[in-house]
């Protein structure tokens, strides 16, 4: 449950969403923060998997927990899903991107 008058939890509801920080919080691990994170998302799991450059089997099995993606991929995940664009095609928010992924690699290290 989010308490809005914690500071840890509009915390993380600023960098990671209302969704991805209630499943943070209720302690879903790695798989369902990541579900989370994608059906938070504009992109259906096919459009995903092809933006990362990887296959959807690949893509399901992360996001049901059976396996973890290589940092690499955690790395293209997150900037699909969280980064912003100048008119250039430069990532402005290259901070807010790493992050996320830094929270994704500490949340797949606790469960290894």
């Amino acid at each position: 449950m989010l308490n809005m008058e914690n500071t840890k939890h509009r915390q993380l509801v600023k960098q990671y969403g209302r969704t991805v920080a209630k499943k943070m919080l209720a302690g879903g691990g790695f798989a369902a923060t990541l579900h989370a994170a994608v059906d938070a998302s504009d992109f259906t799991r096919v459009q995903l998997a092809n933006e990362i450059h990887c296959s959807k089997p690949a893509l399901d099995k992360w996001l049901n927990g059976t396996q973890y993606p290589a940092s690499h991929f955690l790395l293209r995940i997150c900037v699909a899903l969280y980064a912003v664009y100048d008119d250039y095609g430069n990532i402005i928010n290259n901070d807010v991107v790493n992050e996320h992924c830094a929270a994704f690699m500490r949340l797949q290290s606790l469960e290894r």
